[in-house]
């Protein structure tokens, strides 16, 4: 003969009673979702609202650097357009050059806007540049 005991079964733990809150007004319209379903207070539902995961402050830090990027960039510059004004004040007859092209010669005539250079010292070949084809003087 077979035997089968049941153990006594515990009972199902009961949810806690459901905290009453407070009727809305009556004049107020209730808030639904997309399928019309009236969405609840989220503060009931233990939902916390979004948060900018940077306080805030991360347009104002991303801003910031943008501007620092943009200062440095003109003082650079302003700095880059000083020295090649400097570089073609000291243009003299005599002086050895490097064009843009990378064309070697000697100045031999300065103008206001351009500049006759020397190429071949055999043929007396001789060019004539603007001055801002001027990339550097050599010693």
């Amino acid at each position: 003969m077979l035997l089968i005991a049941q153990a006594e079964a515990a009972p199902a733990p009961t949810a806690p009673p459901p905290a009453e809150t407070a009727p809305p007004p009556a004049d107020a319209t209730p808030i639904t979702g997309a399928d019309g379903a009236p969405l609840g207070d989220p503060s009931a539902t233990g939902a916390r609202p979004v948060q900018d995961p940077f306080g805030g402050s991360f347009l104002l830090i991303i801003g910031g650097m943008f501007l620092v990027m943009i200062f440095f960039s003109i003082t650079s510059g302003r700095k880059e357009k000083k020295k090649k004004a400097e570089l073609l004040a000291s243009l003299a007859k005599g002086s050895k050059v490097q064009t843009v092209g990378g064309i070697l010669g000697t100045v031999v005539e300065v103008r206001d806007d351009e500049l006759v250079v020397k190429v071949d010292e055999n043929s007396n070949t001789r060019l004539r540049f603007a001055k801002s084809a001027v990339t550097t003087v050599l010693s």
